[in-house]
């Protein structure tokens, strides 16, 4: 139970980092709110979580806006709805986050996200696609440098489209990692995956990764998502969500390949 609870918090709460010296009051206009819905639901045994939130306006320090009142489902291939419990249920107090232990995504079904709230409906679907094993992971140089980085290695599967999803837990807290790939060029062979945006790991540290199989439209919301949040984007817009009625964000789908590495 504490390990859940651990990670429906860490889920649950954004890290803010900003530095400032003069306050500067600028006159921008806000947006009207948008509801915000974020799901994984995954064949690891762990919870299946969705997080549910509305924008709140830009000078807003609010990091997560959780919206307590809505009623989340989810309904399998074989017409199965189950109805995820606010994160209180487990005694969290954190609005907004909703959860389900005990179930396992099935490769080849189709499952359905319902999310009511603010007298409004809110759908997605997403089919789950058969697991890419993981060959091999481990650590090594970059190639410009003697610092070392996680790299695994995995084989296409040959003659169907796969698109890939890949997320870090260190020492048992998730690391923002974007990493996405898929086979349009490359299917039925063997690729080397290394992510490059972990710079203070240390000797002992425990590395995680999992390796999600998605369907195009969960690898469409994070490559527009990279694209608009890149330095080089010249006019950034909202991701390309899989949630109908406007709603931003995405529902996810997928099985997972997990490897564990110990850094050297």
């Amino acid at each position: 139970m504490k390990n859940i609870i651990r990670l429906l918090t860490l889920v649950a709460i954004g890290f803010s980092f900003a530095a400032c010296e003069e306050e500067i009051d600028l006159p921008l206009k806000d947006a009207e709110p948008k509801i915000v819905i974020e799901g994984n639901i995954y064949d690891t045994g762990d919870p299946w979580l969705v997080l549910v939130q509305e924008t709140t306006p830009f000078k807003d320090q609010v990091l997560f806006n959780g919206l307590a009142d809505a009623v989340v489902t989810i309904t399998d291939g074989n017409n199965h709805t189950d109805t995820l419990l606010p994160a209180s249920s487990l005694g969290i107090e954190i609005d907004g986050v909703y959860g389900l232990l005990g179930r396992s995504t099935v490769a080849g079904q189709t499952y359905t996200l319902r999310v009511f709230v603010k007298d409004q409906l809110f759908e997605s679907t997403s089919t789950v696609f058969p697991a890419t094993p993981i060959d091999s992971l481990y650590a090594m140089s970059n190639g410009f440098d003697d610092a070392l980085r996680v790299t695994f290695d995995y084989r296409d599967p040959v003659g169907v489209p796969n698109y890939y999803k890949a997320d870090v837990v260190v020492n048992g807290a998730p690391y923002s990692s974007n990493e996405r790939s898929d086979d349009k060029f490359t299917d039925g062979i063997k690729k080397t995956v290394m992510f490059r945006d972990f710079d203070d790991l240390k000797t002992g540290d425990t590395i995680d990764v999992y390796f999600k199989s998605v369907d195009f439209n969960v690898y469409q919301y994070f490559y527009t998502l990279a694209e608009n949040t890149s330095f080089v984007s010249a006019a950034p817009s909202n991701p390309i969500s899989n949630i109908s009625n406007g709603a931003l964000g995405y529902f996810n789908a997928s099985s997972v390949t997990k490897r564990r590495l110990i850094f050297p």
